[in-house]
């Protein structure tokens, strides 16, 4: 082999190693980039808030009460207030034995009551499961396993539904308490009062049974 094409070989492999390199140090600068831009976006833009997600809700103690004008709903149905002590608001979808497990510690967090867990208390009815044991959303759809205790219960059973079905647009409560949002359902399925046998839709009427 010649002098001049040891060299041109020699060459070409260095040029192949030099730029194996710069590409690999490219990435390794883009992938340092990306982790940074994001714990930046996560340190800018934490989680919301209870309020951001329900606008038109005040939040008491993890209860959200309608501020509409509209409500018809009378104030008994919603709050419990014969079980309701010094004016607290009754969570709803939680059994009056249990309302002691949604005050705030004194860290103002939330501990999840099955699985242990602890949250920031803003995080309780904020629409999103946090808690493994779906105890963070008693009032809400979020976690779909959870349960949703209906206002009215009657003296031999437990009225309840799964929480998936909280504020679907069918009334499942006797009271219809599960329909807290009383969202409609698409007017092509709306059904005329006179039939809707047994299975009602918002408004829900209520016919509870003592």
């Amino acid at each position: 082999m010649s002098f001049f094409k040891f060299r041109y070989i020699f060459r070409q492999k260095y040029l192949l190693v030099f730029t194996v390199i710069v590409i690999i140090l490219f990435l390794m600068y883009q992938l340092f980039s990306v982790g940074q831009l994001g714990k930046e976006l996560s340190r800018r833009n934490p989680r919301p808030k209870l309020q951001t997600n329900f606008k038109n809700y005040e939040k008491a103690d993890g209860f959200m009460q309608s501020k509409s004008a509209d409500r018809e709903i009378k104030d008994d149905v919603w709050h419990a207030a014969s079980n309701v002590q010094d004016k607290a608001k009754f969570i709803l979808g939680v059994l009056p034995s249990s309302q002691r497990f949604y005050k705030p510690t004194p860290r103002n967090t939330f501990k999840c009551i099955e699985s242990g867990e602890e949250i920031d208390f803003a995080f309780v009815n904020d629409n999103y499961c946090d808690c493994s044991d779906s105890s963070d959303e008693p009032s809400t759809s979020a976690c779909s396993s959870g349960r949703f205790f209906c206002t009215h219960q009657s003296k031999h059973s437990l009225n309840s539904v799964l929480s998936y079905k909280v504020n679907d647009g069918i009334c499942d409560c006797c009271d219809g308490s599960d329909e807290w949002l009383r969202i409609t359902l698409p007017e092509h399925t709306l059904v005329p009062v006179n039939k809707q046998k047994g299975i009602f839709q918002v408004p829900c009427p209520v016919n509870c049974i003592s």
